[in-house]
C-alpha cells in the first residue's frame, strides 16, 4: 500500500555520513558494537537504518518491541536480535526458534520462565539470555546479592543459556551525575569479579555490556566486551557534555537525517491580516506565502510556530502563524516565488536550522523529537 504521506514529504538519510559514523565508532570503541533500533530506529526508520548498520558490519540490532525484533528476523537470518523490552511467558518458545536474545532484569520473571520451560515439555532451541543487573539506577535491574541467593541456578538450567550480564548507566550525559555513573562502573566491575571467582570457566565466554551512547566516552570502561549505543550511532550526542568528551583524533559523528516537504499551494495574504488559527501573527504589508503539508501531526513541533525557517531554493523563509496539524505557512518574500511541488527542506542534517535548533528552540529532547517522527513518512537511503 502506498501511503499518503510518501507524495509530500520524506526523510533522507544521507548514505555515506551515516556509515562513516559507524566506521568512526567501530575504530574508536574496537570492540563489538550492538546498536539500539527501538523509537523506529530513532526516527530514521527500523528497516531502513537496520539495512545501514548491516552494511557497515554491525552484528547485533537492539529492539524493545518483540515486533521489531520479529520483522527484522525475518529479513536477517545471521545478525544477533537483542530484546530489551518485555516479553510475555507465551512467546518464549517463539523467541527460541527465531534465536532472538532476552534481556531479563528481575529475578521473579526468571523464576517463572525457568518453571515454564521445565514444565512445558516441548522440544526446543535453547533459550538465550542477557542479564540486567541493578547498579545504582534502579529502574530495572537484578540485585547482585539477590541473585547469589537466589539466581545463579540458571547457570545449570538445560533450556536456558546465559549469553552475558549489562547494565544501564544513569545519566551518563550529565556531568554532574558523573560520580553516580563512576560508582554504578564500580558495582558493575566488582559483581564481574565475583562471577570470575565462582565460575571462573564460564566468565571468559560471556559478554559485559553497558556502555550507552554518552557512556562509550567514559574512562575505565576495559572490562566490558561489548557496548549498547542508541543516539549516537545516528550521528547526534546525547547533551553538549558528551559532545565535549569525544576525542579529538576522530572525526565527530554527525547527523545523516534531513526532513523534507514541499510547496503545495501559495497565497498572496493582504496587510493587516491575520494568517492560520488565532491572532499569534499579522502581517505589515501584502505578504507573499506558501503552504506546507507538514506538521504537529506528522512530528514537526507545534513550538516552532513563528520561530523557524525553511529553506526553499537556498533561501531561509520563516514560519508564519501557528504550526498546524498537517500544514505550515511559510513567508517566502517579494523576491521568492516558489512552484508547487517545490522543494523545502524543514529540518537540515547539517546547517544553521538542524536537529539541535530544532530541540533547543521546540524544548524537546532530542531524543523526543527524532522518535515522535511520524513513521508514515517515507525513509529515503541516498
Amino acid at each position: 500500500m502506498t501511503l499518503h504521506a510518501q507524495y509530500y514529504q520524506s526523510l533522507v538519510i544521507h548514505e555515506q555520513r551515516f556509515l562513516k559514523n559507524i566506521n568512526t565508532l567501530q575504530l574508536y570503541f574496537r570492540k563489538p558494537l550492538g546498536v539500539v533500533v527501538k523509537g523506529n530506529a530513532y526516527g530514521h526508520g527500523l528497516m531502513e537504518a537496520s539495512q545501514l548498520f548491516i552494511k557497515a558490519g554491525v552484528k547485533r540490532l537492539i529492539c524493545y518491541h518483540l515486533t521489531d525484533a520479529l520483522t527484522l528476523r525475518e529479513k536477517y537470518s545471521e545478525i544477533s536480535i537483542l530484546l530489551i523490552g518485555p516479553v510475555e511467558i507465551g512467546d518464549l518458545k517463539n523467541c527460541a526458534q527465531k534465536r532472538i536474545e532476552l534481556t531479563i532484569w528481575s529475578l521473579s520473571f526468571l523464576r517463572t520462565l525457568l518453571e515454564y520451560w521445565d514444565n512445558s515439555g516441548a522440544n526446543h532451541p535453547k533459550l538465550s539470555v542477557h542479564l540486567e543487573m541493578e547498579t545504582g539506577m534502579y529502574r530495572t535491574g537484578i540485585v547482585p546479592e539477590e541473585f547469589w541467593k537466589e539466581g545463579k541456578g540458571v547457570f545449570d538450567h538445560a533450556g536456558v543459556q546465559i549469553i552475558g550480564f549489562s547494565t544501564h548507566l544513569s545519566g551518563a550525559d550529565e556531568k554532574e551525575n558523573m560520580e553516580r555513573v563512576k560508582k554504578q562502573l564500580h558495582e558493575f566491575r566488582s559483581f564481574q569479579d565475583q562471577v570470575r571467582n565462582v565460575l571462573p570457566r564460564r566468565a571468559s565466554d560471556l559478554e559485559w555490556h553497558g556502555p550507552n551512547s554518552a557512556g562509550l566516552m567514559l574512562d575505565s570502561l576495559d572490562f566490558f566486551t561489548h557496548s549498547r549505543i542508541g543516539l549516537l550511532a545516528y550521528g547526534f550526542f546525547p547533551s553538549e557534555f558528551s559532545r565535549s568528551l569525544w576525542p579529538a583524533e576522530y572525526d565527530e559523528p554527525s547527523p545523516a537525517l534531513e526532513w523534507n516537504s514541499s510547496v503545495a499551494g501559495y497565497q498572496d495574504i493582504p496587510s493587516g491580516k491575520y494568517t492560520g488559527y488565532g491572532q499569534t501573527y499579522q502581517t505589515e504589508n501584502k505578504t507573499k506565502t506558501v503552504m506546507i503539508p507538514t506538521g504537529y501531526g506528522d512530528g514537526f513541533p507545534r513550538a516552532l510556530s513563528n520561530n523557524w525557517k525553511v529553506k526553499i531554493s537556498e533561501q531561509y523563509c520563516p514560519i508564519i502563524g501557528r504550526v498546524n496539524m498537517n500544514q505550515i505557512i511559510v513567508d517566502v518574500g517579494v523576491k521568492n516565488s516558489p512552484k508547487p511541488e517545490k522543494s523545502v527542506k524543514l529540518i537540515e542534517a547539517k546547517g544553521e536550522f538542524d536537529w539541535y535548533h530544532a530541540s533547543r528552540i521546540s524544548g524537546r529532547f532530542i531524543y523526543e523529537l527524532l522518535t515522535g517522527i511520524s513513521p508514515k513518512i517515507v525513509r529515503q537511503i541516498n
